[in-house]
């Protein structure tokens, strides 16, 4: 008998869970479902930045970044209502890789907003990442070994990318293999340093920029640089805009293996030394190719 009441106790409890089990599977299906579309959905509400804090943290927690604290990947596009002067993101943390994993920042065309703000930060890398609608695609700010890697950069309303010295110099960044077009009026790429007279004069100049293999069309300006030194400008597509590249108080720069063309002016330099251009194809420029004015020992060679 009492070997019958426990078979008959697990025929019940195998027909319970045999009926119950459609149910867990459809609950399953459900959380799975929810979970997944938070991931791949952008969030078009979100009003507020997003902040990658010193700690690694992301605040406010953002479903569409992943992180384990030095890797952060996107896993769907992100629009971001930045309003006026706002960055969508901030990093606060460095050494970390941000890898938008080829989706998109977008942001409304707020004025004076910005994309990706990277401020007094070292070793941060940016790469396959689409930013557009915003002031300014990326700004830096008194920052070092900062890397934009094959990211594509398009339809801000001023600047691509915008470096600067503010409070420190900004040293040994690199932008590579980025696409970047159609920013209405500003450059592609725009770096430039400050005097500062407080406690004593002394001039702050991005140092060591290297501007390799991008593509860079249909801007308002290509490369604008203005208080710069020790640049490695090459193997650069740079064509369609007014100025293709724009040199003001540079010096020690290298100008190698770019082709410049379809732009109002080629190169354009002034008041600039020790500089280089060479290998360059520098053709069908509408009004001129290279103006030089101000400048001493500048290097032209095989250049077309």
């Amino acid at each position: 008998m009492f070997r019958l009441k426990n078979r008959m106790r697990k025929i019940v409890v195998l027909a319970l869970l045999f009926l119950l089990l459609p149910i867990a599977e459809m609950a399953l299906i459900d959380v799975v479902s929810i979970k997944t579309s938070s991931i791949v959905q952008a969030n078009p509400e979100d009003s507020h930045t997003i902040r990658i804090l010193a700690n690694g943290t992301i605040k406010p927690d953002t479903p569409n970044i992943w992180t384990n604290y030095s890797t952060y990947v996107l896993l769907g596009d992100l629009k971001v209502q930045a309003g006026i002067d706002e960055p969508a993101i901030i990093v606060e943390r460095d050494n970390i890789v941000f890898d938008g994993n080829g989706y998109k920042l977008e942001g409304i065309d707020s004025y004076g907003s910005t994309g990706i703000l990277i401020w007094n930060r070292k070793n941060v890398i940016i790469k396959n990442m689409e930013i557009t609608k915003f002031y300014m695609g990326i700004r830096i700010l008194d920052s070092s070994e900062i890397s934009l890697i094959g990211n594509r950069i398009t339809k801000n309303h001023r600047h691509g990318i915008y470096l600067e010295c503010s409070e420190s110099n900004l040293t040994d960044n690199s932008i590579i293999e980025n696409y970047i077009a159609g920013n209405k009026e500003g450059s592609g790429i725009y770096a430039i340093g400050h005097e500062i007279y407080d406690p004593v004069p002394e001039l702050l100049i991005p140092k060591g920029t290297r501007i390799i293999g991008n593509t860079i069309k249909g801007n308002d300006g290509g490369i604008f640089m203005e208080r710069s030194a020790n640049n490695n400008i090459s193997l650069n597509r740079i064509d369609g805009n007014y100025n293709g590249v724009d040199l003001s108080y540079v010096n020690n720069t290298i100008l190698t293996r770019n082709s410049i063309g379809g732009n109002t002016y080629g190169a354009v330099i002034m008041t600039s030394y020790d500089n280089g251009i060479i290998g360059n194809d520098i053709t069908e420029n509408n009004n001129v190719g290279i103006w030089l004015a101000g400048t001493l020992n500048i290097s032209i060679r095989k250049t077309t």
